[in-house]
């Protein structure tokens, strides 16, 4: 899968649509995104990958879990109550774009 710059550009505009807020991954859901896509999936961890948006609390990754049987990773999961923000990186970068 590929980084995706219209998605990536739509994930962002809910950010300043939110004037820049912590915002759950319930938000993205509440807006039509479909959270348990693999796309929006791949896009959200590469955004935490690239340093662009992080959880608030500052642990790693965006909340997404797997459940784990027999030594294979089976169905995914949110943690709705996560928070995430734009990183000081993410604010930088997607200012000097328009955002």
């Amino acid at each position: 899968m590929n980084q995706n710059s219209f998605y990536n550009d739509s994930i962002f505009a809910i950010f300043k649509e939110a004037n820049y807020a912590q915002l759950d991954i319930n938000s993205f859901k509440e807006l039509g995104f479909d959270i348990d896509s693999e796309e929006f999936k791949f896009q959200m961890k590469s955004l935490t990958d690239n340093g662009l948006i992080q959880r608030s609390d500052g642990e790693r990754g965006v909340g997404l879990c797997y459940s784990k049987a027999d030594d294979s990773y089976g169905a995914s999961y949110w943690i709705p109550s996560i928070k995430l923000q734009l990183s000081l990186r993410g604010r930088h970068v997607f200012s000097a774009t328009g955002f």
